[in-house]
């Protein structure tokens, strides 16, 4: 995202928990912990880049695994152009996810989610794969699966009426926290912290 100015919001000020790292790393930390599971340790740049702004507009999370993968989790508010949403790298290939989940805009313009169309990404925003076998690179273009807020929601009050598990449960809120505070720790101390589960 690109804001330069501030816009007074909730996030923008401390007396409220706000902050980029509150706002949006406890989604791309629950995203990295679906995928990977609990990190081994975490090294973060957590700063405030904006002239006279409470708390932090930047984060930066590596988030270090005992098999040796590493998950770069990063957030910039003086970001004029977009990086790829998702990039994994490895000894086989790459893949590369552009653009953002396309449920957002519609919802922030008043649109209903129903249809079949709904949670549907646009072609120019699906995953590129390239391959590299045996000496060969083969690229292939995967498409998005369409996402569905509704479901969670639907498991929320299913909760709340008792007939089923929340869908997020509080061992997962805790590693979140673990992650979050290891964050703002290894920030103050410039160091790599190890978070226990």
């Amino acid at each position: 995202m690109y804001r330069p100015q501030p816009r007074g919001v909730w996030r923008e000020r401390n007396a409220e928990m706000g902050g980029i790292l509150n706002d949006l790393g406890p989604h791309l930390i629950d995203q990295t912990l679906q995928l990977f599971g609990l990190p081994q340790s975490v090294y973060a740049q957590v700063a405030i880049n904006r002239p006279a702004l409470e708390t932090d507009d930047f984060f930066r999370l590596h988030l270090h695994y005992a098999d040796g993968l590493e998950a770069v989790l990063e957030t910039d508010v003086l970001n004029a152009i977009a990086p790829p949403r998702f990039v994994l790298r490895g000894l086989g290939g790459t893949f590369h996810k552009p653009g953002l989940d396309p449920q957002e805009a519609p919802l922030r313009a008043g649109q209903q989610p129903v249809g079949d169309a709904w949670g549907k990404d646009a072609p120019e925003n699906y995953g590129t794969l390239r391959l590299n076998l045996e000496g060969m690179q083969v690229t292939s273009t995967l498409e998005t699966l369409p996402g569905d807020y509704r479901h969670y929601y639907r498991l929320v009050a299913a909760a709340i009426r008792g007939e089923a598990p929340p869908p997020v449960t509080l061992p997962e809120v805790i590693q979140q926290l673990h992650i979050l505070e290891a964050a703002r720790q290894s920030t103050r101390e410039n160091r790599v912290i190890e978070v226990y589960a």
